[in-house]
């Protein structure tokens, strides 16, 4: 498998389910993750979990079907990280 340590993943739906553990896996495997869905509640625990265990995450509610939401979100990450991989 490719090295993906120091990338950036933007995750949709972070929240639960898949996408929280698609998060969480990324985050183990080296990458900054960008947490998004609809509820902010989820995104921020399982930011929580990604900090606890040394990693780095950002958590918005951005709704990806609203174009300044999305716009907003990308900026917020490129502002901390400098880019989205």
């Amino acid at each position: 498998m490719q090295d993906i340590t120091g990338q950036v993943a933007w995750v949709t739906g972070a929240g639960t389910g898949i996408g929280e553990s698609g998060a969480l896996k990324l985050s183990e495997a080296g990458c900054k993750v960008v947490l998004s869905g609809r509820r902010r509640e989820p995104l921020e625990a399982v930011a929580a979990k990604i900090e606890a265990a040394g990693g780095e995450a950002i958590a918005n509610g951005a709704n990806v079907a609203k174009m300044d939401e999305v716009e907003a979100m990308v900026a917020q990450a490129v502002e901390k990280w400098g880019r989205v991989d």
